[in-house]
């Protein structure tokens, strides 16, 4: 990690930062998800602590930029708002390198299929991701532990440390 002079930036759960300086940014998932975007050529980044794969919003108007409080709680809604965002400051979809965290189903033996949150946060994240143009670069996605992830935005870099199976 790159140390002259570096911000930090810390996401709880909800949580979203654009960082157009150097930046560590670091998180703790356990179901939420964490998508990193970065600009080789603008050394600039994203990312997001997402809680819940789908919007709570009214159908009519949800996701739509300044409609929706919590946005960056939704993976629906903070995808394509980072991705937008991004281009405001000059950045072209085609250039982010996207990566993406998280999704651990925490309890998987005591939930259906369609109760499994990280799951359902994984799933939504991939189409959202597709549906906005992006190539997801690496990912280290589901299980049953939670992650520690440190994402560097000088050079992209992303550590994850997989966390202990509380018992």
């Amino acid at each position: 990690m790159n140390s002259d002079r570096v911000a930090d930036c810390y996401l709880k759960p909800g949580d979203f930062c654009l960082a157009l300086e150097p930046t560590i940014i670091k998180t703790v998932l356990g179901s939420c998800i964490t998508v990193t975007m970065w600009s080789a050529r603008m050394k600039v980044g994203a990312a997001c602590h997402a809680l819940l794969p789908t919007c709570r919003e009214e159908k009519e108007q949800k996701c739509l930029p300044g409609t929706c409080e919590n946005s960056f709680r939704f993976v629906e809604c903070v995808i394509p708002d980072m991705l937008r965002q991004l281009q405001d400051k000059g950045l072209v979809a085609s250039e982010l390198e996207v990566k993406l965290f998280g999704g651990a189903d925490m309890m998987m033996g005591s939930l259906a299929d369609h109760q499994r949150v990280g799951s359902l946060n994984v799933k939504m994240s991939k189409i959202m991701l597709a549906r906005m143009g992006l190539t997801i670069k690496s990912s280290d996605v589901g299980g049953e532990v939670g992650r520690k992830l440190i994402f560097d935005t000088c050079n992209g870099d992303v550590w994850i440390k997989r966390l202990n199976k509380c018992l």
